[in-house]
């Protein structure tokens, strides 16, 4: 094998990385985030529901997007829209659904990130280091 073809390999590997794998790393820490902010914020039920500029989940804006890159927030959001995760109140308002979240398979790509700190933490009271 030459180091033409070994090259030309290496190159197809990272582009198959660059565009599948990359985006689907990047859309799964979105959800993490996107679930972490509406427990934050506890729009967990109709009465407590936020608008998504309040949950600040509004997309970025063309020149923003230039200088920031991508954000796969909203993406994330419109995707547990259409899953019925993130259910809409009358008035517009997003709150997350934790039953519908359990039984969807998005519930497998949640890690500890997805839950606020007040969430994960047992006791606050202990020391960071042991010593």
């Amino acid at each position: 094998m030459s180091t033409t073809t070994l090259l030309i390999i290496i190159i197809v590997v990272i582009g198959i990385l660059g565009l599948w794998v990359i985006p689907q790393i990047l859309l799964k820490r979105a959800v993490n985030q996107v679930l972490c902010r509406f427990r934050e914020n506890k729009a967990l039920s109709v009465k407590t529901a936020k608008t998504a500029e309040e949950l600040n989940l509004v997309p970025r804006g063309i020149f923003e997007g230039m200088l920031q890159g991508r954000d796969y927030k909203p993406y994330a959001l419109d995707m547990m829209k259409k899953g019925k995760i993130i259910l809409t109140t009358e008035d517009e308002k997003l709150y997350l659904s934790e039953e519908k979240l359990a039984a969807s398979k998005l519930s497998t790509w949640q890690s500890n990130a997805a839950y606020p700190k007040q969430y994960t933490q047992k006791d606050s009271k202990k020391p960071r280091f042991p010593f």
